[in-house]
């Protein structure tokens, strides 16, 4: 009986040990992702990676992580900032190129990428603000001082912001009551999401403090 107490303890205490040795290279794993997503993207702020999943070592010895999510304050690629970046991964590799069997990325486009956007793709010098829920948009053009509100829609995944409920001097009017040299500059204000990961397809858009939060997906995405 002693050693049938003596081999269980043995047990218990390997396993302790096994689970203990799993935790601890999950840990440094961890680290070691983020410090390569730090040389790889532009990740301003704090990041966090945090690998799901036991055991962690036959994860490991595949070369693929089972789930793997991450947040961070500020991402960009390329011309494109994102605030509150919070992501989602399954079957991810471990050696570069990173792939993942599927990916969903919740992120907020700031007021002042929507601002640049919108002065980009209209001419205009436009100025775009966030409050209580709601963007509007306003400016000066063919001498006529405007404010208008303004929708964000995803439409075949491109971020598009429609104008309504112009104002000019107190009179409201519509989009399509405008002189045709506005209306066309103001018509389908596209904001670009295109230099997201590939693989990634825009879904949804809402309006947030702060900005416009943005979800996406995708499948065998390349990071």
């Amino acid at each position: 009986m002693r050693k049938v107490v003596a081999l269980v303890a043995t047990l218990v205490v390997l396993a302790g040990l096994a689970v203990g040795a799993d935790r601890v290279a999950v840990v440094r794993a961890e680290a070691t992702a983020a410090q390569r997503v730090r040389q790889t993207i532009d990740v301003q702020g704090d990041l966090a990676i945090t690998v799901h999943g036991f055991p962690f070592l036959t994860q490991l010895a595949g070369g693929r992580l089972d789930r793997v999510t991450g947040s961070a304050d500020e991402v960009r690629f390329g011309s494109l900032t994102l605030t509150d970046v919070d992501v989602a991964a399954t079957g991810v590799t471990t050696s570069p190129p990173v792939t993942t069997a599927s990916a969903d990325l919740a992120a907020t486009i700031p007021t002042a990428t929507l601002q640049q956007a919108a002065r980009e793709r209209s001419g205009l010098d436009l100025d775009v603000a966030v409050d209580a829920g709601a963007v509007t948009v306003s400016g000066d053009a063919l001498g006529l001082t405007f404010t208008a509100a303004a929708t964000p829609r995803v439409e075949g995944g491109r971020l598009l912001v429609d104008l309504d409920d112009v104002r000019i001097g107190g009179l409201q009017v519509t989009i399509a009551n405008l002189p045709a040299a506005l209306r066309d500059r103001l018509t389908g204000l596209e904001v670009p999401v295109d230099e997201l990961p590939a693989g990634l397809v825009l879904r949804s858009a809402a309006v947030v403090d702060g900005g416009v939060r943005i979800s996406a997906t995708g499948t065998d995405v390349t990071w």
